[in-house]
């Protein structure tokens, strides 16, 4: 009786062992996996992560410092210092300052104005930057446009056109939108075949030039054709005629 009720005991004790065995090898196996790792930046993925990691991050507060410059540059005021030290400095910030200045003077008729920006007309035209770009033609425009005596420089006004359309930076999006305006106010000036026969001299010497790249070329082409186009639809057929 005694080895009867031992084997019912081991008998119902056995199930037992077959159920947790494979429980308890189940967490060890779980226990014992290595910790999945912490999903990777892409420049701590690549080799030389370190690096790759700082040179981002020190790309990153370069263009946040530069902007920081640029909104400081915007909210300086240089309106105390004088207008043509303004107009013939090498700060660009001083410059638009200074184009800014006389276009407005310049449209309450302020004849100091005028002579003041004659002075500095190859400066406009030097401008090399979208923003400098933009003030220095409006007020070049507003020269052209509210001038006096306008007419009697017609001409040192018409050279304007080959001066914009050979300009280095003629083939941007800036200059493009910006030289038109002027060019059919040089052409209300000093005629409109008088600025076509200026466009058709320009291109032959263009064309004629042994050396040119050839990219910029082109646009400079198609430049001229879209201001032909211009006065064309500006003047009419009539007036236009070269």
């Amino acid at each position: 009786p005694v080895e009867a009720e031992a084997e019912a005991e081991a008998m119902q004790e056995a199930p037992v062992e077959i159920v947790v065995a494979p429980v308890l090898a189940e967490a060890k196996v779980v226990a014992e996996a290595p910790e999945t790792p912490a999903m990777a930046l892409p420049s701590e993925a690549l080799p030389g992560a370190a690096g790759a990691g700082a040179q981002s991050t020190e790309a990153e507060l370069a263009v946040f410092a530069k902007a920081g410059e640029d909104e400081f540059e915007a909210e300086q005021d240089f309106s105390s210092e004088p207008l043509e030290a303004r107009l013939a400095s090498k700060d660009l910030g001083r410059r638009c300052s200074g184009y800014v200045e006389v276009q407005a003077r310049m449209t309450e008729k302020d004849a100091e104005a005028f002579a003041l920006l004659r002075r500095h007309i190859p400066t406009c035209l030097a401008e090399m930057l979208p923003k400098g770009q933009d003030a220095a033609l409006s007020a070049l425009a507003v020269y052209l446009e509210h001038c006096p005596d306008i007419v009697d420089q017609a001409s040192d006004v018409l050279p304007l056109v080959r001066r914009l359309v050979e300009h280095k930076a003629i083939d941007k999006p800036k200059m493009q939108l910006l030289v038109p305006h002027v060019v059919l106010m040089v052409a209300e000036i000093c005629t409109c075949p008088s600025v076509l026969k200026e466009l058709t001299d320009c291109l032959a010497v263009l064309e004629g030039a042994k050396k040119k790249t050839q990219g910029f070329f082109k646009k400079q082409v198609a430049f001229i054709i879209k201001l032909f186009s211009s006065l064309l639809a500006e003047f009419g057929p009539a007036r236009a005629n070269p």
